[in-house]
């Protein structure tokens, strides 16, 4: 706010309140300036769907008051080959009776590349635990 005298007439003085178009009524001024930064999220192994990873003090300042945080929240996309479980990763592969009496063999293309061999020897039954995997 700032209060203004003017003279109207000699020896008539208005006084005059009016906000201050400098700093908009907000009782002090400052600069503002556009800043771009690029934040580098760190997505660990195994975290869990709707993770917080939080950037504290990253997000738009104001004066006399304290900057805000940045949330990434871990988005986790379905997968046409594995599901989840906790921290492992399921698959689900259908087999014939001959191959879980006889023996199978398949490979399996891992997240990161790999190529891994799933085998089972004949005569090693073969049952599933719950509907989920070998036991």
């Amino acid at each position: 706010v700032v209060i203004e005298l003017r003279q109207i007439a000699l020896g008539m003085v208005q006084q005059i309140q009016r906000r201050c178009t400098d700093c908009g009524g907000e009782g002090y001024r400052a600069e503002t300036k556009k800043e771009r930064k690029v934040l580098e999220v760190l997505i660990e192994k195994g975290m869990k769907h709707k993770s917080k990873v939080v950037f504290r003090g990253m997000a738009d300042e104001k004066p006399n008051l304290e900057p805000g945080n940045i949330n990434f929240i871990i988005q986790e996309k379905p997968h046409e080959t594995f599901k989840r479980k906790g921290a492992d990763l399921l698959i689900t592969k259908t087999l014939s009776l001959n191959e879980a009496l006889c023996g199978f063999e398949f490979t399996l293309k891992h997240l990161d590349g790999r190529e891994i061999v799933i085998r089972s020897q004949p005569g090693e039954v073969i049952q599933p635990e719950d509907g989920n995997g070998k036991p």
